[in-house]
């Protein structure tokens, strides 16, 4: 994680692998990384200075199968993660996440600055791209 920072990357795309004890959530369950608001915010963010874009790992990866469906993954924007990757082989997965953030959003679920803000890294990145 610190090389994504020392190098200045634009992107980093974080895994649903395990990760060790600083993973652990609410209820001292082991979260993978790409959920864990500790692997994201705390050591990304935090310690190693990454202010590029996070990318979340497939949501349908196996490592999230006991987190619910795709609009419960989706909601991992609280982890500090910028985009949720929906490669499945199925159009309307990003519509159901697009739909699980927006009421998450609107119930008050995820918090409006800190979703501002991933929404500021994206676009300054596709603002870098063309």
């Amino acid at each position: 994680m610190a090389g994504a920072a020392e190098r200045g990357s634009a992107a980093v795309a974080v895994r649903t692998c395990p990760a060790d004890l600083l993973a652990r959530g609410r209820a001292g369950r082991h979260l993978p990384a790409g959920l864990s608001p500790a692997i994201v915010g705390q050591e990304l963010r935090g310690r190693n200075g990454f202010t590029g874009v996070t990318i979340t790992d497939a949501l349908e990866a196996g490592a999230l199968n006991r987190f619910g469906g795709t609009g419960q993954r989706a909601v991992t924007a609280d982890a500090g993660m910028d985009l949720i990757l929906c490669s499945a082989r199925d159009p309307t997965q990003s519509q159901t996440a697009a739909a699980a953030l927006a009421s998450a959003l609107t119930s008050g679920q995820l918090d409006p600055a800190a979703f501002n803000a991933a929404f500021s890294r994206v676009t300054a990145l596709r603002a870098g791209l063309f």
